[in-house]
């Protein structure tokens, strides 16, 4: 029995020893596994605490916004910086009106700050504008009452043209059917009046041939008549030549020798007069009239006197006494004339040639011009030719009958041939025509004498 007893016994000794040597290489193991983890969670919370004291100072952790948020991180478990990073992005947005980064925003707020006109932080600044919106938006909103006022008015307005629409459709119906109406009646209207057209067409064709006939007798009627004005207009001048020859020095002559009026009253210094004819005769200021002895009118007309009227009556005219011949006086009843002028006729004059009315050696066509004017001033007429009508004729200078140029002569020397002699002739002509009618003919200085006028450049 002992025997075996020791036999069972070394065994399991062996297999405790065995045991133990294992749970104390398990235990080394885990303690040199504990050392090296705590040698790794040392050195993290190590670095915890470091990034802490980055994030915060204990002072700061202390404080009462930081307080608010830890709790808020236990109800929403919405850490600190999570919070910091969201009021961040909000007071950005704030600023810039965007997202964008806070260095950003920061510059953007530096940037207002640094205006002339800013405040001194952002707050005041945003005030104003809040006040300055709030304006805005009470102005928008009388705007817009406004607006829903006019909207309504315009409303109103489009109901009333609405219903005006629809009144003149109504009335365009009415018009339209009467239009309809009468167009019916313009188709009546207008067969009728092509009938009656097409009839007056007629008409005026068979009236216009006749007319045509009428118009055609009565053109060979006034040819004939014509022609037989011509043939007794020839007679008649011929008639009056023939009685102007026979009543030579009598007729148209005489008439010159008739005085215009007569003197009634002399100033006592003489330079004054007066005479019996006025503005009933026609008789107007400026007027020039040769002052005659007693016994008439001087056949060359020359007078004893010149004078002017000055002023204008009825029936008589004061006249300034321009010349009195040397030995002579003007007195009572002297008669007074000027061959252009007649109290009850018009005398028709015919003026030809050139004239020297100044006295200066040289006659010219501005000198016939001027005659002209002197016969229209005392009321004659100037008439185109010379006629069984004209009354006088007044003649310029007796041109020279040039000379007949040599056949070698030049171009321009035989035109100025030709020239003058169409003016010689020319004036031979008109003598002619008044020997042949019996015209009283004036040369230059008879006819000045008789309208009892020297002419000078201030006068004309």
């Amino acid at each position: 029995m002992a025997r075996v007893v020791q036999q069972r016994t070394g065994p399991s000794y062996l297999y405790l020893v065995v045991v133990f040597v294992f749970i104390a290489l398990i235990s080394l193991g885990l303690a040199i596994w504990m050392y090296l983890n705590a040698s790794e969670t040392s050195k993290t919370l190590a670095d915890t605490e470091t990034k802490l004291k980055a994030l915060a100072s204990s002072s700061e952790m202390s404080g009462d916004s930081i307080e608010k948020m830890m709790d808020q991180f236990r109800r929403s478990r919405k850490t600190v910086v999570h919070q910091l990073r969201n009021e961040q992005d909000e007071l950005t947005k704030l600023i810039t009106g965007n997202q964008t980064t806070p260095a950003a925003a920061l510059a953007q707020a530096k940037t207002a700050l640094d205006k002339p006109d800013s405040k001194e932080s952002l707050v005041p600044e945003l005030l104003d504008l809040a006040a300055q919106l709030k304006k805005l938006g009470e102005l928008a909103a009388q705007q817009k009452s406004l607006l829903g006022q006019k909207q309504q008015e315009l409303a109103s307005k489009d109901q009333a043209m609405d219903e005006l629409d629809q009144a003149k459709e109504q009335q365009l119906a009415e018009l339209r059917a009467k239009v309809q109406q009468m167009d019916g009646g313009l188709q009546q209207m207008d067969s009728r009046y092509k009938a009656d057209l097409d009839q007056a067409q007629k008409d005026w064709e068979r009236k216009r041939q006749e007319l045509n006939i009428n118009i055609s007798k009565v053109t060979r009627t006034a040819l004939k008549l014509e022609d037989e004005v011509k043939r007794l207009r020839k007679r008649v001048e011929e008639l009056l030549v023939i009685i102007r020859k026979a009543t030579a020095g009598e007729g148209e002559a005489k008439v010159a020798l008739k005085p215009d009026a007569k003197i009634l009253k002399v100033s006592t210094q003489g330079d004054v007069c007066y005479i019996s004819i006025g503005a009933l005769d026609r008789v107007k200021t400026g007027l020039t009239f040769s002052v005659y002895p007693p016994s008439g009118v001087t056949d060359d007309g020359q007078g004893k006197a010149t004078i002017r009227v000055t002023s204008v009556l009825e029936n008589t005219s004061e006249c300034r006494v321009v010349s009195v011949a040397k030995g002579e006086t003007i007195s009572l009843d002297d008669p007074v004339a000027n061959v252009a002028f007649d109290p009850t006729q018009t005398f028709t004059f015919a003026v030809e040639g050139q004239f020297d009315l100044y006295g200066m050696g040289r006659a010219t066509s501005e000198g016939a011009e001027d005659t002209k004017a002197m016969i229209r001033r005392a009321g004659g007429i100037i008439a185109d030719e010379i006629n069984i009508e004209t009354d006088f004729i007044v003649i310029g200078t007796e041109p020279i009958k040039p000379s007949k140029p040599e056949p070698t002569a030049g171009a321009q020397e035989w035109q100025v041939y030709r020239e003058q002699l169409k003016v010689s002739d020319r004036y031979n002509e008109v003598l002619s025509k008044a020997e042949d009618m019996q015209i009283p003919v004036f040369n230059t200085n008879k006819f000045l004498a008789f309208m009892g006028y020297t002419p000078s450049k201030t006068d004309l």
